[in-house]
């Protein structure tokens, strides 16, 4: 019998990206560009205390990552994921001329997900919101999990290089 599958988020959910977000550029009309900076550095986060709960989740669970992150920067996160030893099965991502909201982009992931004959069973995500829409869509155990919970205000973090 095959392990139970769960959903996990990656930015301030186990990555720390805190440090990432001063590269987000509201002024672009355009939402990639908005965050193509962003993105393109995710490889370089150190990840969050968070990490070891996934870690141990991967015992009893198939993991199935759910990210905003664009199809683009697949090669850094695949690379991330492998260094910081969280084995995921399947990796979802924004397709790159994506431009739906988050929260219905992860539903589509989960509909997906059920398509290739995953019953996830548990998620976690920094959002509530999103959360709703797993429970709200027969997931049945959701948590949050984040790193930092108001990242209204920027500070400087450390950075590998």
């Amino acid at each position: 019998m095959s392990k139970p599958s769960a959903i996990i988020d990656l930015d301030n959910c186990i990555s720390d990206d805190f440090w990432r977000i001063r590269f987000i550029d509201l002024s672009h009309p355009v939402i990639n560009d908005r965050y193509h900076q962003y993105h393109s550095r995710c490889h370089l986060d150190l990840p969050g205390d968070t990490v070891a709960q996934v870690r141990e989740l991967a015992l009893t669970h198939t993991l199935l990552v759910f990210t905003s992150r664009p199809e683009a920067v697949r090669r850094q996160t695949l690379q991330w994921l492998q260094e910081w030893h969280v084995k995921a099965e399947e990796v979802y991502m924004r397709p790159n001329d994506c431009h739906l909201h988050s929260i219905e982009l992860k539903e589509i992931m989960l509909s997906k997900a059920r398509d290739k004959g995953y019953a996830p069973e548990y998620a976690i995500d920094d959002r509530q919101e999103i959360l709703k829409v797993y429970a709200d869509n027969g997931v049945p155990r959701v948590k949050r999990v984040f790193i930092h919970d108001n990242t209204n205000h920027l500070i400087e973090h450390p950075v590998r290089s």
